[in-house]
């Protein structure tokens, strides 16, 4: 079984709209075991349409399209089809009446443009849009289905559950139940994961990586004629993998780092601080961004400056001049100083440098220290990342969280 999908729309080529129905299409196809095997993007031009439509219909066993079915002279998708599919465009008298009333509503008569509207493939089956003017239409042959929507993202939602979803469980064979999970990891660069997966057998299952910086989503797919089969493989892949992986996965259940840095403090009852040199304010951000923070996240200074760092942490000056501000010894003092001042059970502290200048060669660009204060120790940590100013701060902001995540969950 073959899916492909086709988008239309002169404005996702031009960066004047973001593309977010191919997730919710995905996504909704997923639910009954479908999963696209190509989506092409054209513009509104009648022989693009007309081309991408023909390749995928001869490839293809389903084919969804969406977009170019208003009643503007660039929505030209209705007009493609008919030609691929070399049947007249026929008006629907239904369509046409559900028009005329819609109209007349808000005390307008149809246009000429709008009853275009009602126009369809001949031999196709409506699939009605309760909530917009552009219905959409199926059209089958020789076991075959093309399958046409409108491209508002919740006119093609509505749609997409009430219509595109049910017309394929009606018409297709009985096809493979999917079970899949997605694990969200951080400490591995795609390429490590990849050679590190390689070599494990994991069946008829997919494996697939998803860079998502700084983090890389792990995503298993197992296919099978039974739902609780295609579970069983899926559970035995995961179980091979897992260990290879080891604690570089965050979650499996779609939350964040955060969100799961905020869950293993609620659990442990404990509070935490932020003290902030090169990150300036992103680990406190990310932590407010959780709802509920308030429970948890006592509070988090952004001292970038040697002074403020003094003066709001207690840092001994004569340490920063012995050891310099992105040093071990300072970010110990920032986090026990926040610690102490802040009443926090827990204060991590940040001080590196991002760049692009200010490097050495005993402190390059992206040199980072990392510390912890607890109630019986300081732990701290010393990285060196890659990258630009903005990258540094990202990746820094991330191994932060990522050290709390793994000293709370040991």
């Amino acid at each position: 079984m073959r899916l492909e999908l086709i988008l239309t729309g002169a404005e996702l080529l031009d960066g004047r709209w973001s593309d977010t129905n191919t997730q919710l299409l995905a996504l909704a196809l997923k639910e009954i075991g479908l999963i696209f095997d190509r989506a092409t993007v054209v513009g509104d031009g009648f022989d693009d349409i007309a081309a991408a439509l023909r390749e995928a219909w001869e490839r293809a066993d389903v084919v969804v399209v969406t977009g170019g079915l208003g009643p503007t002279v660039d929505d030209r998708t209705r007009d493609a089809a008919a030609a691929v599919f070399d049947v007249p465009l026929v008006e629907d008298a239904p369509t046409l009446a559900l028009l005329v009333e819609f109209f007349k509503r808000f005390g307008r008569e149809l246009s000429d443009n709008n009853r275009r509207q009602a126009q369809f493939p001949q031999g196709a089956t409506i699939l009605a849009n309760p909530i917009g003017t552009a219905a959409g239409f199926a059209f089958a042959a020789g076991g075959r289905h093309a399958l046409f929507a409108p491209g508002v993202p919740r006119e093609l939602e509505m749609m997409a559950r009430e219509q595109i979803v049910p017309y394929l469980k009606r018409h297709l064979p009985s096809h493979h139940a999917v079970a899949s999970v997605s694990l969200r990891t951080f400490g591995w660069a795609e390429g490590a994961l990849d050679k590190r997966l390689a070599l494990i057998e994991l069946g008829d299952v997919d494996l697939a990586f998803t860079a998502m910086t700084p983090e890389i989503m792990v995503t298993l797919t197992a296919r099978d004629a039974e739902p609780e089969a295609a579970k069983a493989k899926l559970a035995a892949a995961r179980a091979l993998i897992e260990p290879a992986i080891g604690p570089a996965v965050i979650t499996d259940d779609g939350r964040t780092l955060e969100e799961v840095v905020a869950g293993l403090l609620l659990a442990k009852n404990l509070t935490l601080a932020t003290a902030e040199s090169c990150t300036g304010g992103l680990i406190a951000a990310r932590c407010t961004n959780v709802p509920g923070s308030s429970a948890w996240f006592r509070e988090g200074a952004v001292t970038y400056s040697n002074e403020a760092k003094v003066r709001q942490l207690g840092v001994p000056a004569e340490l920063i001049a012995a050891h310099g501000a992105v040093s071990r010894e300072v970010a110990e003092a920032m986090a026990a100083g926040l610690r102490e001042r802040s009443g926090a059970d827990l204060a991590i502290a940040v001080t590196g440098i991002a760049g692009p200048s200010g490097g050495t060669l005993e402190k390059p660009v992206g040199l980072v220290h990392m510390a912890l204060a607890g109630p019986s120790d300081v732990q701290a940590w010393r990285d060196v990342f890659s990258g630009d100013r903005r990258r540094v701060r990202l990746v820094a902001a991330e191994q932060a969280l990522d050290r709390l995540r793994r000293v709370l969950s040991s």
